[in-house]
């Protein structure tokens, strides 16, 4: 915020003397570089909240079968070891 007010304060001296010869370079240098590592510190912030975004396993009715469909393919029982002939 702090490079937007140098910004601005550039901006209303340049308007004081009429439009004239603008003679802030090094101000306005300081600024930019205040907004780029603002910048750069909003993204680098982003990019590490991905390190922190957590996958969820895929429920399970038991050993190695899923709740969504059955492992003999659609219209079959799964069979288990436990099952009497």
């Amino acid at each position: 915020m702090s490079a937007f007010g140098i910004d601005v304060a550039i901006l209303v001296a340049w308007l004081d003397r009429s439009m004239g010869a603008l003679n802030a370079v090094r101000p306005a240098i300081y600024a930019l570089t205040l907004m780029v590592l603002g910048l750069q510190f909003v993204f680098a912030a982003f990019f590490l909240t991905l390190f922190q975004v957590r996958t969820h396993a895929m429920p399970t009715n038991g050993p190695g079968r899923s709740t969504l469909a059955p492992s003999g393919g659609p219209g079959k029982q799964p069979m288990t070891s436990l099952q009497a002939d």
